[in-house]
C-alpha cells in the first residue's frame, strides 16, 4: 500500500510510471521537503519522458492487436499477457507519469510530461527553470524516465541507423557517429537561489543559463541545433 496505492492497481501500472514515483519521493527525501513544511500549492512536477508505450503498454498492444492478425488469443499467450483492468489506461500513459507523482506525493503545482527525445530531460529542466523565473512555481521536481529499450525500441534506431558503431555517445563532437540507448531515471529539486539560500537548503549546483534546440531548416531533422 506504498503511496496509497492497492497491490492489485500496481499490476496494471508500467513500471516506469513506479519507479519514477519512487526517485521523486527520494528526491523529495534528499531536499529535505519530505517532511518539511512548505507551499505544496506552489511546487510542480516537470517530467521528460519520450518512445511511447512502455513495456506494459507494449504487452496491452499485442494483446490487442494480435487477434486482429491472427484470430483467437492463444490461451498459452494470454496466460503471459496482462489482463486488462480500469487502471490499465492510465498505468501505461507516460503523459501520466508526472501527474501520478504530483497527485502521490501532493504536490499541487502543474505537472506535465514532456517529450523532447533525446533531450526530454534537459528539456523538462528548462521548463522547470522558467516556471521559477516566471514566479508562477517555488519548487519544481524535474527530470527524466526512460525504461524502455526493448526490441522494438531497438529495431527503431537500428533501422534508421542513429546507432554508434563504435557503441560511444559524442554529443555535439565532430567526430558523434550516432547514438547509445540506455534507461535510466534522473529527478532534481529545484528552486530560485535566493529562496534556497533563505531556506537553509542543501545545494547541489546553480543553473547560470537555460536554453533549447531547434528543429529548424538547418543540417537535418535529427541534427541538434541550439537556438537561444
Amino acid at each position: 500500500m506504498q503511496y496509497g496505492m492497492p497491490p492489485k492497481a500496481i499490476e496494471s501500472v508500467d513500471p516506469m510510471q513506479l519507479m519514477g514515483l519512487e526517485i521523486a519521493h527520494r528526491t523529495l527525501v534528499d531536499s529535505g521537503y519530505h517532511d518539511k513544511a512548505f507551499d505544496r500549492e506552489r511546487a510542480s512536477v516537470i517530467i521528460g519522458a519520450s518512445g511511447g508505450a512502455g513495456d506494459i503498454g507494449m504487452q496491452y498492444g499485442l494483446r490487442s492487436e494480435l487477434p486482429r492478425f491472427a484470430g483467437e488469443l492463444p490461451a498459452e499467450i494470454a496466460a503471459r499477457l496482462p489482463e486488462w483492468t480500469e487502471d490499465s489506461f492510465a498505468g501505461i500513459l507516460p503523459n501520466v507519469a508526472s501527474g501520478r507523482i504530483a497527485n502521490r506525493l501532493n504536490l499541487g503545482g502543474m505537472n506535465l510530461t514532456t517529450d523532447a527525445a533525446c533531450a526530454s530531460s534537459l528539456a523538462a529542466v528548462y521548463q522547470g527553470v522558467t516556471e521559477l523565473i516566471a514566479g508562477r512555481s517555488d519548487f519544481v521536481i524535474a527530470g527524466g524516465i526512460d525504461t524502455v529499450q526493448g526490441p522494438f525500441g531497438y529495431l527503431c534506431f537500428s533501422k534508421t541507423q542513429a546507432l554508434s558503431p563504435r557503441g560511444r555517445c559524442s554529443t555535439f563532437d565532430a567526430g558523434g557517429d550516432g547514438i547509445v540507448i540506455s534507461e535510466g531515471i534522473v529527478m532534481v529539486a529545484l528552486k530560485r537561489l535566493a529562496d534556497a539560500e533563505r531556506d537553509g537548503d542543501r545545494i547541489y549546483a546553480v543553473i547560470k543559463g537555460v536554453g533549447a534546440s531547434s528543429d529548424g531548416n538547418a543540417k537535418g531533422l535529427t541534427v541538434p541545433l541550439l537556438v537561444g
